[in-house]
C-alpha cells in the first residue's frame, strides 16, 4: 500500500466516471428508482459494497495478478497477459452467482462485465502501482450499481441515456487505457 500521488489521478480518473456512469441516473431523475429499506440498512449496504470492493481487489488485483506477474518475464506483453488472466479468473469467480438463484443469461452477462471491469481496475493498478485507487474504485462501481437494487426499487434502468453513456464512457476509458498501455511504462507492484 503507497501514499496517495496526485499524478496518477489521470489514470483514475476515466474508471472512476465507468464507476460513478453505474448509478441509474436517469431512473432516478424520472422517479422511477427509489429507496425502500431502512436507515440501519442503508449503512449495511455501504459497509458490504466497500468491504467487497476492498477484499475482491486485495484477492484478484494484489494477490493473483502479482502472483501471475512474478511467474512471467517482466515484459509488457507480460504483464497483459497476467492483466488478461487475472481477469478471467475474476470473471469465472461470478459463476458462482448461478447458485444464488441468478438466471443463467444474468450470469454470463455479469462475467462479461466482471472481466471488462477486472480489466480496467488491473490497469489503474499497473498504471499507478497503488492497490488503495483499485479498491476504492472498485467499491464505488458496487455502491452505484447496487444502490437502489439492493435498497429499493428501480424500473427502467437501461433506457436509452443510460445504454448511450455507458457505451462512450467505456469507450473513452478503453481508448485512454490503451494509448497510456503502449505509450507509459507500467508499474507492476509486485509482491515479495
Amino acid at each position: 500500500f503507497q501514499k496517495i500521488n496526485r499524478k496518477d489521478l489521470i489514470f483514475i480518473l476515466p474508471a472512476l466516471l465507468v464507476a460513478l456512469n453505474n448509478f441509474p441516473l436517469s431512473a432516478w431523475m424520472k422517479s422511477q428508482a427509489y429507496i425502500t429499506e431502512s436507515k440501519l440498512s442503508t449503512v449495511f449496504f455501504f459497509l458490504d459494497a466497500l468491504s467487497t470492493g476492498f477484499l475482491e481487489e486485495l484477492i484478484f488485483r494484489y494477490i493473483i495478478l502479482n502472483a501471475i506477474l512474478l511467474r512471467l518475464q517482466n515484459t509488457k506483453r507480460n504483464v497483459i497477459l497476467s492483466l488478461v488472466l487475472s481477469s478471467v479468473i475474476f470473471s469465472l469467480m461470478h459463476a458462482l452467482n448461478i447458485f444464488t438463484g441468478m438466471g443463467v443469461l444474468d450470469v454470463l452477462l455479469q462475467m462479461g462485465y466482471a472481466f471488462l471491469i477486472g480489466m480496467m481496475f488491473g490497469a489503474v493498478y499497473l498504471l499507478t502501482g497503488n492497490i488503495i485507487y483499485s479498491m476504492a474504485l472498485h467499491a464505488i462501481y458496487n455502491m452505484t450499481g447496487l444502490f437502489f437494487v439492493t435498497l429499493g426499487v428501480m424500473y427502467n434502468r437501461y433506457d436509452l441515456f443510460t445504454i448511450t453513456s455507458t457505451i462512450i464512457t467505456s469507450i473513452i476509458a478503453f481508448i485512454l487505457y490503451m494509448y497510456w498501455f503502449t505509450s507509459k511504462p507500467l508499474k507492476p507492484n509486485t509482491i515479495n
